[in-house]
């Protein structure tokens, strides 16, 4: 389970530099509605995690695929924000 355990700050930190490449390329506005979209998304699978698995002894794979699920969401709206031109 270690491996597992590891990956969520990696994809913690993956979010944040996406969210920085954005700031970067002057793209605030779409930085900060995408990070309360993903803070929305993660408070709903962390309460559904915590609703249907209360053995915290099973949450290594739930909560690295909570963490994976907003790292793709997250690099699918950056990417995609950073090919289109600025206008």
């Amino acid at each position: 389970y270690l491996p597992l355990l590891l990956a969520i700050p990696a994809l913690r930190n993956l979010v944040e530099y996406q969210g920085e490449l954005l700031y970067a390329r002057e793209r605030v506005v779409t930085r900060a509605v995408l990070l309360a979209g993903l803070a929305i998304v993660k408070l709903s699978l962390m309460a559904l995690l915590l609703t249907t698995a209360p053995d915290f002894m099973h949450w290594a794979l739930p909560l690295t695929a909570v963490f994976a699920m907003v790292y793709l969401i997250s690099a699918t709206v950056t990417y995609r924000a950073l090919a289109r031109p600025v206008t």
